[in-house]
């Protein structure tokens, strides 16, 4: 692993041992500076769970005026100093061995677009159907096919809808005025979320639905086949702003093959994320498969994920590898 260009070019850079981090394909690289090497010298850069911190040295290297660097493993911080002063570049960084979440929380960054899809905490009314596997409540696969769980999900309603205020709080000083928010939920939890929204300090503005097409017959009752996309901005959201019409509802049924119990299909969140005017910066802090940051590069806007769960953050990792790869290749 090589720095590709710039006062650090040619420079072999150390790498963490272990699977836990996969650094960057060199081809995936070369083409993620290609697009954007103009927009780089001068500019302030963060390198969100940054592994050997290659992302960001090249960012160094190209000019940028500093960044930093963000990773909760102490080892790779350690990494990420070494490669830094073998590059010449160690003055211009700053390494902080810290959550992503608490780093968004205490910083000053501003994002265009706040997309999340939080654990629902749903799945049940009792607590002996709450406190179920995520795969038990929401996942009909056979179980020699189980997905991994994730925490997060078994809140009661009062905890739950507490925890979405306060989190949606720090959200919203992450994001410029006037930015949007859609937030993804089922029909239990949509009168709190709509309610946490507003708690935070959004501006409420609607719901989208996603028909999912095809769900279980229930006799007698209506069928369980739609989520809800709730909406809102961060203050008042101009009409001149560069975006069109957007639909109301969604029609797309569950990906096949899919690598996390909950989720979206890949082109329900290209569509969504164009309410993000062009050029934006788009967050999702519960990225789980990765399928908005991957959604959103396709679409032309940059991207930042975060995933607590290990397993959903080598499997959304290695997903979003493969795919710009192959759209390298490709080009």
């Amino acid at each position: 692993m090589r720095v590709i260009t710039g006062t650090a070019r040619g420079r072999r850079l150390e790498t963490l041992p272990g699977e836990e981090t996969r650094p960057t394909a060199e081809r995936v690289k070369e083409g993620l500076f290609s697009a954007i090497q103009f927009d780089i010298e001068g500019r302030r850069a963060v390198d969100l769970f940054a592994g050997s911190g290659q992302l960001g040295i090249e960012a160094l290297s190209r000019g940028a005026a500093g960044c930093i660097f963000i990773d909760r493993n102490a080892e790779a911080a350690e990494v990420i100093r070494r490669n830094l002063k073998a590059a010449g570049l160690y003055a211009s960084a700053h390494v902080l061995t810290t959550d992503a979440m608490l780093f968004l929380e205490r910083g000053r960054e501003r994002f265009d677009l706040a997309f999340l899809d939080p654990p629902y905490a749903s799945g049940g009314w009792k607590p002996s159907e709450k406190n179920r596997t995520t795969f038990q409540k929401y996942s009909s696969m056979d179980p020699k096919n189980a997905l991994p769980d994730f925490d997060g999900d078994n809140r009661d309603q009062r905890s739950w809808t507490r925890w979405m205020a306060e989190w949606l709080s720090d959200a919203r000083k992450a994001c410029k005025p006037g930015a949007p928010v859609c937030l993804f939920i089922d029909w239990r939890q949509l009168p709190a979320m709509t309610l946490a929204l507003q708690w935070a300090g959004w501006t409420w503005r609607g719901v989208a639905v996603w028909d999912k097409v095809a769900s279980r017959p229930q006799k007698g009752r209506f069928r369980q086949q739609s989520e809800y996309i709730v909406w809102g901005s961060n203050g008042k959201m101009p009409l001149e702003r560069n975006v069109g019409c957007l639909p109301g509802v969604f029609r797309y049924p569950n990906p096949q093959n899919r690598i996390h119990v909950t989720e979206k299909p890949l082109q329900l969140m290209r569509d969504v994320v164009q309410i993000c005017e062009p050029g934006g910066r788009i967050l999702d802090p519960f990225a789980g498969a990765g399928t908005t940051v991957l959604a959103a590069v396709q679409e032309g806007y940059e991207a930042v994920g975060i995933e607590m769960s290990d397993a959903y953050f080598r499997r959304s990792t290695e997903r979003l590898k493969t795919a710009l790869e192959s759209e390298v290749n490709q080009n």
